[in-house]
């Protein structure tokens, strides 16, 4: 039995993988070859919900169930305080980087922009961790369960494959070095496998993925690494440190591992208060 689902969970990542990233967005770029500007954006982001609902269509066919049930339950309230706390962080390092200017372009461009942004970049992410995070930790033996030594080789793996298709990004350019660019983008994809892995589920990966991309394509990105063409309200226009973005990634990491931390303490504190009232109450009768 367990073959057979790590059989089923490998076929759904080659099927993840080549319509997420490689066939729908080739099958857009051939219909909206000329497409520029926000129409480019558009037709980037547009690949990825079609790209989900494909899946989704082909697991209620094959399984009887789709996405949600090998996803799991989004916990909202975690989603949103790490979410929420990120771009906060985010815009304190920010801040702190000189050489920021306002977006010249019209207000309804970087309107529009944002609307885009909010609507696909959710699901970008989902996406992404659904290839990176989700399905190679569903092919281990036990899930969240599993033996060490799996943990890490599935998490070293998935992480590479990240970093290694993250590289030709244009801000990867940015690093003093390609070696530099590939360990920062396969430390945060290993960090991202650690919190799904404290979390025991991918509410922490999904919300940190999403915080980083939209503030990115929404607040503050840099004028010379636009990998996503989208229209921020500001632009990065001081030199590039290396040191800085591996800072705040540092950062980003420990905040994230507080909040959940303290939020998994939180629920067992609930938790144990419910099970002295019911006890309670049972004496009580």
């Amino acid at each position: 039995m367990q073959k057979e689902e790590r059989l089923y969970y490998l076929i759904l990542f080659i099927l993840s993988f080549t319509t997420i990233l490689l066939a729908v967005p080739v099958i857009l770029m051939i219909i909206f070859p000329s497409a520029k500007g926000n129409l480019l954006y558009l037709r980037l982001m547009a690949g990825y919900p079609i790209s989900l609902l494909i899946i989704q269509i082909i697991m209620k066919k094959t399984r009887g169930y789709g996405l949600e049930k090998i996803t799991g339950k989004i916990d909202k309230k975690l989603f949103v305080c790490i979410f929420l706390t990120l771009i906060f962080v985010s815009l304190i390092f920010s801040i702190r980087e000189m050489g920021i200017e306002r977006n010249d372009v019209s207000f309804h461009r970087i309107l529009l922009s944002t609307l885009i942004s909010v609507l696909f970049i959710p699901m970008q992410c989902y996406s992404e961790e659904l290839i990176f995070r989700i399905i190679p930790q569903k092919m281990m033996s036990n899930g969240f369960s599993s033996r060490i030594w799996e943990k890490a080789a599935i998490s070293v793996i998935s992480s590479l494959f990240f970093a290694l298709l993250h590289l030709p990004n244009s801000e990867a350019q940015l690093f003093n070095s390609q070696a530099i660019s590939f360990m920062y983008y396969f430390i945060s994809a290993l960090f991202l496998c650690l919190i799904s892995l404290m979390e025991k589920g991918y509410t922490a990966p999904i919300a940190y993925h999403t915080a980083n991309n939209l503030f990115i394509a929404v607040i503050i990105s840099r004028k010379d690494a636009a990998t996503i063409p989208s229209e921020p309200f500001f632009f990065f226009c001081g030199n590039f440190e290396s040191l800085n973005s591996i800072i705040s990634l540092a950062w980003a990491m420990l905040i994230t591992i507080a909040i959940i931390l303290i939020y998994k303490k939180r629920q067992k504190r609930r938790a144990g208060y419910g099970k002295k009232e019911e006890w309670k109450e049972e004496t009580d009768t």
